[in-house]
């Protein structure tokens, strides 16, 4: 059984620090998230609060320099607003960084716009 963390960093402006802060605030607990052993795996979503995630590869790549060996997910990368060799390109990157680590999941997303 493998255990893990799931981010979709729902963002409320009134009860959270600052954007830039919120998202290092994450950072830091995918690293303590690696010295525990669990799991990091991060929902991508767009144009909403519900989740501040608009580049999961981006995201999931600074986790890998600040982590040695949990593993590393996208839940899910949004095929359908992507060119996908843009997407193979950015997440094959992301398995390079992290050695390895990436689990790589993809959808069309479940929210109306997206």
């Amino acid at each position: 059984m493998r255990f893990g963390v799931f981010f979709t960093l729902d963002y409320h402006p009134l009860s959270h620090p600052p954007k830039p802060e919120y998202l290092r605030e994450a950072l830091e607990l995918a690293a303590y998230c690696d010295r525990l052993g669990l799991e990091v795996w991060v929902a991508e979503h767009h144009f909403s609060d519900y989740g501040a995630m608009p580049a999961t590869a981006a995201f999931l790549a600074a986790c890998a320099e600040r982590t040695r060996t949990v593993r590393l997910g996208s839940a899910v990368a949004v095929l359908s607003l992507r060119h996908p060799l843009q997407v193979a390109e950015d997440y094959a990157l992301v398995d390079v960084l992290s050695r390895g680590r990436l689990e790589f999941g993809v959808g069309s997303g479940y929210l109306e716009h997206e």
